[in-house]
């Protein structure tokens, strides 16, 4: 089955129609836009004349190929009538899954997920090529591949994360070929053990992914996401595995599939922290809804390169604010705050902030001043390079406060640091 891509646009043509009423298959096209999502157009009409279906939880569909689909979720968005003519329908569906047809919302349920997101196999520093030998003498060349086995990153009562390595080959190779590529896609795999509906699905692809992107440093997004259905055939005991794509609407901007990022350029790559990634997994998730105002704020400032300086720097301050909150419980000022943070991390905070008292206060007037433009604070408030630097250091701060709270000791959050030089500024 071809695979439908998360970050590509596409169209299907086929025919479409309501469970239970295959008789009414209108012919229509799909079509995907990364940034606009699912819209169906139909020549015809699902519905009566004149009077659309407003909302259908389920439209099938068949593709010229034979691949079968189901919509989800569909919301009535426009049609026409013309005389002489014919009624057409438009409708944006939620959610699209390639390869099957489920009849009814309950049915929708998986116990398996792959997800492939954009710098995974930049973060995973691990592979399967080995002993790539070169022999300068007669210009012998070889090279191993040994696919690792899957391996468990996570597991609690009711699921487990995976990582998944697969490699795409050539399919042959005749006595013309001149070039050969082998590419190896990483996979991280979520299963539960009972069947859960996308939506809970989703919600966990949401905290890894922000994990992910706390590791890289970058704007993290799955590309692909597929998951396999068992199916019965007739006169047959056995059950076929249906691979299926699930396809909805992302946020893409910003983000370079082609691009690579080097390990010094992540806070921490796989191997920094795999002998003890079931752990921080653990803390990551356990605290995820505690911290989901903190992590909001910070990953807009990840996910949007392009803001504001200033919205960058108030969005820093306002995340250390509610980190601190959450943590102590305890009403204090923003000073108060921010001089308690720094106290519980002296051993790492002298890395990017010398000087407590100079750099607080800097930071505090500035708040003050793009918080209430009070003309007064105007001319010591912080601008250009300098607002730049000590929003930079306010987001190492941030990080440092996510590494402890993931149950990583501060000396080897220092030694993060020092390794990757993260805290030059």
């Amino acid at each position: 089955m071809d695979k439908l891509k998360l970050s590509a646009n596409f169209t299907l043509k086929g025919y479409w129609w309501l469970p239970n009423k295959a008789v009414n298959k209108i012919p229509g096209e799909l079509k995907f836009c990364k940034d606009n999502g699912l819209v169906l157009e139909l020549n015809g009409a699902l519905g009566q004349l004149g009077r659309p279906i407003a909302t259908a939880d389920i439209i099938l569909g068949v593709t010229p190929n034979g691949k079968h689909i189901t919509l989800v979720n569909c919301q009535e968005y426009g049609f026409s009538m013309s005389f002489p003519g014919y009624q057409t329908e438009n409708y944006m569906p939620q959610q699209l899954i390639h390869g099957y047809h489920f009849n009814s919302l309950s049915e929708i349920r998986f116990k398996r997920f792959y997800i492939k997101f954009n710098h995974l196999n930049d973060w995973i520093d691990e592979t399967g090529f080995k002993n790539y030998e070169t022999n300068f003498k007669n210009g012998d060349t070889s090279l191993e591949y040994s696919r690792p086995s899957e391996k468990v990153l996570y597991r609690n009562k009711s699921y487990k994360i995976l990582l998944q390595h697969n490699i795409i080959r050539p399919a042959f190779i005749t006595v013309n070929t001149s070039t050969i590529q082998f590419d190896e896609e990483k996979y991280i795999v979520i299963e539960f053990k009972n069947r859960v509906s996308i939506d809970r699905y989703l919600q966990v692809i949401y905290i890894i992914k922000n994990f992910i992107s706390l590791a890289t440093s970058q704007i993290i997004v799955p590309l692909e996401i597929n998951a396999t259905v068992f199916t019965k055939p007739k006169n047959n005991s056995m059950f076929d595995p249906v691979l299926i794509n699930l396809i909805y609407k992302m946020r893409f901007w910003g983000v370079d599939e082609k691009k690579k990022i080097d390990y010094r350029d992540q806070l921490f790559t796989y191997s920094d922290v795999k002998d003890n990634l079931n752990q921080y997994l653990s803390n990551w998730i356990d605290t995820f809804e505690r911290f989901e105002t903190v992590h909001e704020l910070y990953f807009s400032i990840i996910n949007n390169p392009k803001l504001y300086l200033t919205t960058k720097f108030l969005n820093s301050i306002y995340a250390l604010e509610s980190y601190h909150r959450q943590v102590t419980l305890i009403d204090e000022n923003l000073r108060q705050r921010l001089e308690k943070i720094i106290s519980n991390h002296k051993k790492i905070k002298t890395l990017f902030i010398k000087n407590n008292k100079h750099f607080l206060d800097k930071v505090i007037i500035t708040r003050n001043y793009y918080t209430h433009y009070d003309k007064k604070k105007k001319k010591k408030a912080l601008k250009g390079l300098d607002l730049y630097n000590v929003t930079q250091r306010l987001m190492l701060l941030l990080e440092v406060c996510f590494l402890s709270e993931l149950g990583i000791p501060d000396k080897t959050i220092r030694a993060i640091y020092i390794k990757k030089e993260r805290h030059k500024i």
